[in-house]
C-alpha cells in the first residue's frame, strides 16, 4: 500500500532542502520507500521528477517554498516548509546506536565550491611556457 497522510489520502513525498544557486537537495519517496539516493537537483529537474510522481505528492522542507515559487503550477497535495526534525525524534533515532560502530558521516551532494591552492604560500607562480 502507498504511504498515507493524516487525511487518509495516498501520497508520495518529496523532501527538499534549499541548496541555493537554483538547486534543491532532494530525496523522493513512494509508498514510504526512497526512490534512489538524495541528490542535488536543478529546480527544473526537481519539478519534473515531482510531476512524474503524480498529483498526490507532499512536499516537505524549506526547498518546497523555493520550488513552488519557481513553479507555481506544480501539482502537489500539500506543503510543509519545516525542515528540521524534532530533537526528541533525533534522540529516539540515535539512542540505540553505538557511535563507535556507527560514526557520523558527512553526505556531500555536490562538489565543493573551494579548491585546494595550486601553490604553497611564499611559492612563486608558475610562468606560462
Amino acid at each position: 500500500t502507498r504511504s498515507r497522510h493524516l487525511t487518509g489520502h495516498a501520497v508520495d513525498v518529496a523532501a527538499l532542502v534549499d541548496a541555493r544557486r537554483g538547486q534543491v537537495y532532494a530525496r523522493l519517496f513512494a509508498a514510504g520507500a526512497p526512490l534512489g539516493e538524495a541528490q542535488a537537483l536543478s529546480l527544473q529537474e526537481a519539478a519534473q521528477r515531482i510531476a512524474d510522481l503524480g498529483p498526490a505528492v507532499s512536499l516537505i522542507g524549506n526547498g518546497a517554498t523555493v520550488l513552488t515559487e519557481a513553479f507555481p503550477d506544480l501539482a502537489f497535495s500539500q506543503r510543509d516548509d519545516r525542515v528540521a526534525p524534532a530533537p526528541q525524534a533525533l534522540a529516539r533515532l540515535t539512542a540505540d546506536r553505538d557511535p563507535v560502530s556507527n560514526p557520523p558521516r558527512p553526505l556531500y551532494l555536490r562538489a565543493p565550491d573551494a579548491t585546494p591552492p595550486s601553490r604553497l604560500p611564499g611559492q612563486s607562480r608558475q610562468t606560462a611556457a
